[in-house]
């Protein structure tokens, strides 16, 4: 309360919480990220327009995403994701740019069986050691391979 104020009148001021003072440059407000920066505006810090990364022309690398911590714009990796080993997504730029599928192929074979894809790896198929009645020992599946 302002008590040299003439008589009867009051001037009263009353401030809660932190008192940011006011700003008269971008510069000066520093709240914001480099995604998100803040900007001085009427003499107050605001959101500012959130960073826009501009898209390379390649498919592969991925989309160009806002990173904070690099504070840059930076590529989000190759967009093809692989669940099975043994059929895994490549990366093609071809057309666009896509994903497509390209199995594991094994060429090996065993004292009786082919190699077959397990987990991304080419491995001969293994067994009791034992080739039934009337399988042919020669394709059969179940020999052991040492």
């Amino acid at each position: 309360i302002d008590t040299t104020a003439s008589p009867g009148v009051a001037d009263v001021s009353i401030t809660f919480g932190n008192v940011v003072p006011p700003c008269t440059s971008d510069g000066e407000c520093t709240g914001g990220t480099f995604c998100n920066p803040e900007i001085c505006s009427n003499g107050a810090c605001v959101a500012g327009t959130p960073t826009v990364c501009a898209q390379d022309t390649s498919f592969c690398n991925g989309e160009e995403i806002c990173d904070d911590v690099a504070g840059a714009c930076v590529s989000s990796g190759n967009p093809c994701t692989t669940t099975d080993l043994c059929n895994p997504e490549v990366c093609t730029e071809e057309n666009g740019g896509s994903c497509v599928v390209e199995p594991v192929v094994c060429t090996g074979f065993g004292l009786c069986a082919a190699e077959v894809c397990q987990n991304g790896n080419c491995v001969v198929p293994s067994g009791d050691g034992v080739c039934s009645e009337n399988e042919d020992c020669n394709v059969c599946q179940d020999c052991i391979i040492t």
